[in-house]
């Protein structure tokens, strides 16, 4: 999207952590000519436009001399943020380090939502340059099926029990289940699973759930806070096949649904079947048509190139 709008595309090293001391000399020497490349290439009135979080993490400190230097030179440098990995992993040193000391030395920083953008204010972030984005953009040329209301749920994305252990608690209800990724192995006698494999442009539903963690009652621990700031990437695939969603009522994206028409929100996933049962085919029809407008735009990237304007 970026490089339609007439950005450069550069690339450098992004390396995980090294183990061994040549190794890890090698890496930053790697790193420290990448960085050094892109100050002889940016002038003064530039703009470095890099995705976050920066890898890898235990070098961020590189990053940061960097990006001084490029701003001294006069460059300006805005980060995309596809997300806090303080918040993620709780116990990332290095991740934490970067979130605190990395972030808030740009321009400019996209983020997720207003309470993402509101949390890194208070971690030190200039809140003039803070542009929360609320949806991210999903670029395809598939068409945009229509919906009908029945009593189904789409889970699209990581279906283990390390990542999504609700989906293994489920208990029985009115609810089929539509399960769309990897990880998941349920028993032949829960006739109201169906698991459709990894293959993610066909969904199967009425609704998208979006929903992380152990729990079906709540989401709790770093999952709950984290859904609290992020609008998570599901949601955007959900909205791209014209699927409304299903969203917990403190995510950061429950304000959005509800003033944009674009499903449920509830507390705790036993709400589900009486909330859809309480809608009528002209209600779920609006909330299917909000969905499809707004799958238009992401397929088109209309988020990124409004944010992208804003950095000019």
């Amino acid at each position: 999207i970026a490089a339609e709008q007439g950005y450069a595309v550069l690339t450098s090293a992004a390396p995980r952590k090294v183990e061994k001391w040549w190794q890890q000399a090698e890496q930053m020497l790697k790193i420290s000519l990448d960085w050094g490349k892109l100050f002889f290439k940016l002038h003064h009135g530039d703009l470095l436009l890099m995705q976050y979080p920066y890898f890898p993490q235990e070098k961020a400190v590189i990053a940061r001399w960097a990006i001084h230097m490029l701003q001294w030179k006069g460059a300006k440098l805005a980060a995309y943020v596809h997300d806090l990995e303080s918040l993620r992993h709780l116990d990332n040193a290095s991740a934490r380090w970067s979130d605190q000391e990395l972030l808030l030395r740009f321009d400019r920083v996209i983020v997720h939502s207003r309470r993402m953008a509101d949390y890194l204010a208070g971690q030190g972030v200039k809140e003039e340059h803070l542009i929360p984005v609320m949806l991210h953009d999903h670029l395809t040329d598939a068409t945009i099926p229509e919906r009908t209301l029945d009593m189904s749920v789409c889970v699209a994305g990581d279906l283990s029990r390390k990542r999504s252990r609700y989906l293994h608690d489920l208990s029985k209800s009115k609810l089929h289940w539509h399960l769309h990724g990897e990880g998941g192995k349920f028993k032949a006698t829960r006739t109201d699973i169906t698991c459709h494999g990894g293959k993610l442009d066909a969904l199967e539903g009425a609704f998208g759930l979006v929903w992380e963690g152990m729990s079906t009652r709540t989401v709790t621990g770093a999952s709950g806070a984290y859904m609290m700031l992020q609008s998570p990437r599901k949601a955007s695939l959900y909205l791209t096949q014209g699927m409304p969603l299903i969203v917990w009522k403190w995510s950061a994206l429950a304000d959005f649904v509800r003033e944009n028409n674009l499903g449920l929100v509830v507390d705790t996933l036993a709400e589900i079947p009486g909330a859809m049962t309480a809608l009528d085919a002209r209600e779920y029809a609006e909330m299917a048509a909000s969905a499809r407008a707004w799958g238009g735009k992401l397929c088109q990237g209309v988020m990124t190139r409004e944010v992208l304007e804003r950095l000019r």
